[in-house]
């Protein structure tokens, strides 16, 4: 692996240390609107008559949307789009000696937005459904309220949850799910956006490179979809089929073999969490040295079963989906 190579990774790590700010910025958006709306409901012991339904029903309403656009905002998109087309010049030419052609960011943040980065959804899509979504988890509970007669107390614990006499978390309420699916589209959408561009910066300089390499994390936080792609390098991008993000919270990266550096990473490494390990080894590699616990955290009980019996980890995979150990005990039983 070579001194570029080591350094893409290490850039990787530090895009999601930005990642985790603003997946924290849209989580604090959240808990804003949160409290505006419990604000509102305390004005009132409870939904005791239509009127005041309706009148909780479009504060709820206009809550909901000024809560995606805040979403949005929070996200800084074109900044962070901005920042990682500056960040891969700047890598290349320090450590690649290569001065390579900026595409047109206007292009590049509309290109990278408009990008799906589910096979089916783009970010926008994933806000228009969480405004629906935020506002029906709410409405619903106070619809229920009025007609069964809950107190205001009632309505915001089951949707924010509450905790127990041991401080432990009794019910993590209704609103757990929209935490989780913000932080999770949020950190997956702008994993799509950084590879979004860094793909245009490897078209618009595309006569510089060899091929393309995958490299996935060397730790017991990456899938085995993205584990059994480690280190395979085909000659075009397209040639991989997908590309990264694979998965929710997917942290693997795609990176260009330079024309001429083929030759220059004889005894250099790559970080793992063990530290700095063979900068040729594979993750199936690195798996088979380690603990029986990380395998079986990474693999699962079944499928360490049969790594140990000297399966490879692509027979667990077709189509670059994880079979089920119904499909494996079909397979191998």
């Amino acid at each position: 692996m070579t001194e570029l190579e080591s350094k893409s990774i290490l850039h990787q790590i530090q895009t999601e240390r930005v990642e985790n700010g603003l997946v924290k910025n849209c989580l604090i958006q959240l808990e804003k609107a949160n409290r505006l709306i419990q604000s509102e409901l305390r004005k009132s012991k409870g939904v005791t008559t239509k009127a005041r339904y309706k009148e909780l029903r479009k504060y709820l309403k206009d809550v909901a949307k000024e809560l995606k656009e805040q979403l949005y905002t929070s996200m800084d998109i074109d900044e962070f789009i901005d920042y990682e087309l500056q960040a891969q010049i700047k890598l290349y030419k320090k450590y690649g000696n290569l001065n390579l052609i900026a595409p047109n960011k206007e292009q590049l943040i509309s290109t990278a937005t408009f990008t799906p980065y589910t096979p089916t959804s783009t970010f926008a899509n994933f806000l228009d459904s969480f405004e629906y979504d935020y506002f029906n988890v709410w409405d619903s509970t106070v619809r229920t309220g009025y007609l069964t007669g809950l107190t205001t107390q009632d309505i915001i614990k089951k949707v924010m949850g509450y905790g127990a006499r041991d401080s432990q978390v009794a019910d993590m309420g209704a609103i757990h799910s929209l935490r989780v699916s913000v932080e999770r589209n949020t950190r997956t959408a702008l994993q799509s956006f950084a590879m979004e561009t860094r793909k245009m910066i490897y078209e618009k300089n595309s006569k510089l490179f060899d091929g393309y390499k995958w490299v996935a994390t060397l730790d017991r936080r990456s899938c085995i979809i993205c584990g059994q792609l480690d280190g395979k390098e085909y000659p075009k991008m397209e040639d991989f089929g997908e590309v990264p993000p694979m998965h929710p919270n997917c942290r693997c990266t795609i990176i260009p073999v330079i024309k001429g550096y083929e030759e220059l990473d004889e005894g250099d490494t790559r970080a793992s969490m063990n530290g700095e390990v063979d900068g040729k080894i594979t993750f199936e590699q690195w798996l088979g040295e380690q603990s029986a616990e990380v395998q079986k955290d990474v693999l699962g009980e079944y499928r360490y079963k049969l790594f140990k019996q000297g399966e490879p980890m692509k027979t667990f995979i077709s189509d670059n989906r994880v079979l089920t150990i119904s499909e494996l005990k079909g397979k191998f039983e």
